[in-house]
C-alpha cells in the first residue's frame, strides 16, 4: 500500500470507472417527494450502477430548509455524478428534450 506509484493506480482506476459509465440513460428526483435518507441512497445507488447524470427537481424553498443538509449526506456520491438542478418539472422536462432525450 506504501508503494511510490500507489497514486497513479489509483488515478487510473478512477479513469477506468469512470470511462465505463453510461450516459443513455438519466435518473430524475423530485426532492419534495423523497426523504434525505432515501434521496442519498438514490444516489449512492445511482452511482453504483455506473450511471452518470442525475437531473434534481428542486422543492419549494419552505420545503428546502426543512431538507437542506442533503448535500452533506450525500457529498462523497455526487462527486462522481454529474448532478442539474431544477426549479420546476416543466423546465427540467424542456431541458430533457431540448437535448433530444426520449421521455417514458
Amino acid at each position: 500500500m506504501d508503494a511510490p506509484d500507489l497514486d497513479q493506480r489509483m488515478i487510473r482506476k478512477a479513469e477506468a470507472v469512470l470511462q465505463s459509465r453510461t450516459d443513455r440513460l438519466y435518473i430524475i428526483i423530485e426532492r419534495h417527494s423523497v426523504h434525505d435518507y432515501n434521496y442519498t441512497a438514490i444516489l449512492r445507488t445511482v452511482e453504483a450502477l455506473g450511471i452518470q447524470h442525475v437531473w434534481i427537481v428542486n422543492p419549494s424553498s419552505e420545503e428546502e430548509e426543512e431538507s437542506g443538509n442533503h448535500h452533506l449526506f450525500a457529498r462523497k456520491a455526487t462527486d462522481w455524478l454529474t448532478v442539474r438542478e431544477f426549479e420546476n418539472v416543466e423546465s427540467c422536462l424542456e431541458a430533457l428534450r431540448e437535448d433530444g432525450r426520449e421521455l417514458w
